[in-house]
């Protein structure tokens, strides 16, 4: 499939309301020294804040300002500037992601968070990529772990971590717009609006919508690969003396154009359909604050998706409850230890592509899963 190129010159509009605060475009990031990028601090390979000089594993931070210099429009091309991540395009909509090669479009084995709450689809243990549409002007930074996190993060962190960290409310106060256009990219736009009722708390609203033509194959017509995506947000931050207090929640619609190979008594053709998902999301999340003794957090959160394809459809449910503590028991020592439940209940319909005999044809399936762990 021949793909059409966007257009040279992308229109692109920032407006920004009165009063409101200017976005940080530093280079500073960029031009930090091989000391300086040591120091960098992230948090998702033991589960506590720690520099990359003194992380047990193949790490790499992708800051927000490479993001935007790096022309990215969705989440997939961001995480290309990670060394060791392989990342394919299969069409305008489709993505295969992977670490450690073996990357198709139902990639497993690779957990992917974003502020801690899991995305991955247990239906086949990967990432439904087009489904997961977070503003990259909302990121603070994508934590990217290559290698097996399964003893700190459980199910699925098998090859690697990708841990997705979106801005403070507190970072993002005021009004904030963008519009984007192209030949390809039809259309691309985020209203984010941050306020602070005190100085103890700031809330974020946002909400983003994007509409991507299909492709163009090289004999002339169109691909079955468009693609059109809606989202909503709020982020509220409330600061508890020396604690902090999260609380979030989204909505998310998704429509993605699909071709699969039917096959009939007499002929394989290729038949045209559309993929479909709705999903919401709440969660809340404590954090203590660090000190000579310790830290303590905890983190729920609950999560509704509706999955609709030619092929089968898919309604899950799933609550998360976690616990953390870190201690420190020498100067010298430390010891993370924690407490996770998970409950995820899902209905699949079958259709007329794949169809199973009576006694055996999917119904309810629900599962709990209990995760403890000690660092």
């Amino acid at each position: 499939m021949k793909r059409t190129h966007l257009l040279p010159a992308v229109a692109t509009l920032v407006l920004a309301a009165a009063g409101a605060h200017a976005e940080n475009t530093s280079l500073d990031t960029l031009d930090l020294s091989l000391e300086e990028l040591m120091n960098v601090v992230v948090t998702s390979v033991s589960r506590k804040a720690q520099t990359l000089a003194k992380t047990a594993a193949a790490a790499y931070v992708i800051q927000a300002e490479e993001i935007r210099r790096s022309g990215a429009t969705n989440i997939p091309e961001a995480l290309r500037l990670a060394p060791g991540v392989q990342v394919a395009a299969i069409g305008a909509n489709k993505w295969a992601v992977s670490i450690r090669g073996q990357a198709d479009r139902f990639s497993n084995k690779l957990l992917v968070l974003v502020d801690g709450r899991s995305v991955y689809s247990p239906l086949f243990s990967g990432v439904i990529w087009e489904t997961l549409d977070v503003p990259l002007e909302n990121i603070e930074r994508i934590e990217v772990i290559r290698g097996p996190g399964a003893s700190i993060w459980g199910t699925n962190a098998v090859n690697g971590v990708i841990n997705i960290i979106t801005r403070s409310a507190f970072d993002t106060l005021g009004g904030f717009a963008s519009i984007a256009a192209g030949d390809e990219m039809r259309g691309q736009g985020l209203a984010r609006y941050g306020s602070s009722p005190d100085p103890d708390t700031a809330i974020q609203l946002y909400a983003k919508a994007q509409t991507n033509d299909p492709g163009v194959f090289a004999a002339g017509g169109k691909g079955a690969d468009d693609w059109q995506t809606r989202s909503a947000g709020f982020k509220l931050e409330h600061l508890l003396n020396q604690d902090t207090f999260r609380f979030e929640g989204g909505l998310i619609t998704s429509k993605a154009g699909d071709e699969i190979m039917m096959i009939n008594p007499t002929s394989i053709s290729p038949q045209r359909a559309t993929q479909e998902m709705r999903s919401g999301h709440l969660l809340g999340h404590w954090e203590s604050a660090p000190g000579e003794s310790g830290q303590k957090s905890f983190q729920v959160y609950a999560d509704h998706s509706d999955y609709d394809h030619i092929v089968l459809s898919e309604r899950r449910t799933t609550l998360d409850l976690e616990f953390q503590q870190s201690l420190n028991p020498s100067p010298n020592q430390a010891l993370t230890w924690g407490l996770g439940y998970r409950y995820s209940k899902d209905r699949i319909v079958t259709s007329s592509v794949i169809s199973l005999p009576e006694s055996e044809k999917i119904g309810r399936a629900s599962c709990r899963e209990r995760v403890c762990y000690v660092v």
